[in-house]
């Protein structure tokens, strides 16, 4: 039971992670993709 709990908080927390990390790199790739646009 215990250990189910953690394995559980681990994905969710991990997910979580993922997420942030992925919408960060969205934002320096969306900023990239402008300054590109921006500099032909």
């Amino acid at each position: 039971m215990h250990l189910e709990f953690l394995f559980h908080n681990l994905i969710l927390h991990g997910l979580e992670d993922l997420f942030w990390c992925v919408l960060v790199h969205a934002k320096k790739w969306e900023r990239l993709v402008m300054e590109t646009s921006l500099t032909k």
